[in-house]
């Protein structure tokens, strides 16, 4: 493991980012497990992790593919704002104005019901690949939320789409992001973003990084300046020792070639 402590200077984009992040809190991650139901239906093809894919062989609906288990962990005494589900697709094989979506909707242990978000008959996702994006920061899908509803394994994304024309298919290409957007009491702003297979947490001058694979660790001041830099082996020890920094609140930015995790956290 070798450690790369950095002059001070401004790293203009991450100031920006620091800047935007103190005015919503917001954690963000993407899914870690995905099924499908026994509902009728073509069937979604889980063989590739975090890539769910759909082929249909005849017109109509495909199964329900629901994503869940997102090891969320808010603070209990936080306020849900909103609720915002995004994800990149792509199709190989698809005419225009072949693919809709059936069901857009937010899985819950215990809330019924939640708003569905497919939109109104007509309106095909583009072909090709893209992004789509649902809900949004003020926007809690018609239901009031907990921290207990959030944080749990059943808290999850549940998509179907129907096929208008086939052949067709349908690709995530990794997985679906959840972000969810919340007000503490004490008006201490954070925010998390995560991709997929990595987790971390900070814990006596230590930053604990889970992930399978090799990681770039920096850490950053609030000002931009980037402090440290560690590079992690895919079977090395993954605890960043942080205790050569000074008391105050740091952002960590851990990148891996399968996605990246940014979170700001409190050294004390």
């Amino acid at each position: 493991m070798k450690y790369t402590f950095i002059k001070p200077f401004v790293f203009a984009l991450l100031l920006t980012v620091v800047n935007t992040l103190t005015a919503q809190l917001s954690v963000s991650k993407n899914t870690a497990y995905a099924t499908i139901c026994g509902c009728p239906g073509a069937v979604w093809d889980l063989t590739t992790q975090y890539m769910p894919t759909v082929s249909f062989s005849v017109t109509g609906d495909s199964k329900r593919v629901m994503f869940n288990d997102y090891k969320f962990n808010i603070p209990a005494n936080a306020v849900v704002d909103g609720i915002k589900v995004n994800f990149v697709y792509a199709m190989n094989n698809t005419p225009a104005n072949t693919l809709k979506e059936a069901l857009v909707t937010i899985m819950s242990p215990s809330i019924m019901p939640i708003q569905d978000k497919a939109p109104s008959p007509g309106n095909f996702i583009p072909a090709g690949s893209g992004i789509l994006t649902y809900g949004g920061p003020t926007d809690t899908w018609g239901a009031y939320w907990t921290a207990n509803e959030i944080n749990s394994p059943a808290f999850g994304f549940n998509f179907k789409l129907n096929a208008s024309a086939a052949p067709s298919d349908f690709t995530f290409q990794n997985g679906a992001t959840i972000t969810v957007y919340y007000t503490l009491a004490n008006g201490i702003k954070e925010s998390q973003s995560s991709s997929s297979g990595i987790h971390a947490y900070v814990n006596n001058k230590k930053l604990m990084v889970e992930t399978n694979d090799n990681a770039t660790v920096e850490i950053f001041a609030l000002t931009g300046r980037k402090v440290l830099s560690v590079n992690l082996e895919h079977n090395a020890d993954k605890n960043v020792n942080l205790s050569e920094l000074p008391k105050g609140v740091y952002l960590y930015n851990i990148k891996t070639e399968n996605g990246t995790k940014t979170a700001k956290f409190l050294l004390d």
